[in-house]
């Protein structure tokens, strides 16, 4: 986990129930800042509050690497992922699922290194869930045939198992405009659209192919997506297109 996240357990579990109401019933994906610090830890609090009563078994962090592997979607072979707020045992069978599906998904150790986003997000998760597993995917080449490939995979594979999919990516309030097209393309389910801005050089998201596999499987499971970054926009390493995807509840 981040070196400059100094909060204990406990604070961060009070931190994700004192946030009453939830946007969604049965979130099943969350799009959260790689980096988690003591800065960021309310809108990240805020994202998971989403899922806090969800009986997911398996937490899948995806997020991407940023420089260039062999592999296109590797996956850290570690047998166990050590956060500071406990130890989560990986799902060995999961990530042999994922590789069996498609070429270009390799139990792979060559991108791993110790500032991942995976221990940063399944510490927080165990800050209020015990028992559950992980894995970890990582996305080192954005290529829109990859992003489709990781979309296919994601969506085949865990579509009937009970998972909570992480997407880490970010994108900082300064680029407010840029925001505002991306929630329009979101709202209109246009991914080519987004597809096409995001991967055209002038996008600005950190973990732009996660950002639209994300929301490219939300969208193949008919889920609503939220953003709640907006209201964070003042705060250093928050991102604006943080949030949730799940089923819209009822009106009460």
């Amino acid at each position: 986990m981040s070196n400059s996240l100094k909060i204990d357990k406990e604070t961060i579990r009070e931190m994700i129930f004192k946030n009453k109401e939830t946007r969604h019933k049965g979130s099943k994906i969350v799009f959260v800042p790689r980096q988690v610090t003591d800065k960021n830890i309310e809108e990240v609090a805020e994202v998971y509050a989403e899922v806090r009563e969800n009986k997911f078994e398996t937490v899948v962090v995806v997020e991407p690497y940023l420089g260039e592997l062999d592999k296109a979607i590797p996956l850290p072979s570690d047998p166990e992922f050590k956060t500071p707020y406990g130890t989560v045992a990986a799902n060995e069978q999961l990530r042999q699922d994922f590789c069996d599906e498609e070429d270009d998904f390799f139990i792979d150790d060559q991108g791993k290194h110790e500032h991942m986003g995976v221990y940063n997000h399944l510490g927080i998760v165990k800050c209020f869930k015990e028992d559950f597993d992980g894995v970890c995917v990582q996305l080192a080449d954005e290529r829109p045939a990859i992003v489709r490939e990781l979309t296919y995979v994601l969506k085949e594979v865990l579509a009937y198992r009970n998972v909570l999919l992480v997407f880490c990516c970010s994108l900082s309030p300064d680029n407010i405009n840029e925001f505002e097209q991306i929630r329009t393309v979101v709202k209109n389910d246009d991914i080519s659209g987004l597809m096409n801005y995001t991967f055209s050089g002038r996008s600005k998201i950190e973990g732009a192919g996660v950002f639209v596999t994300g929301v490219s499987v939300a969208r193949e499971w008919e889920l609503d997506i939220d953003f709640i970054g907006e209201k964070y926009e003042h705060v250093e390493g928050c991102s604006i297109i943080a949030g949730t995807a799940g089923f819209v509840k009822e009106p009460s």
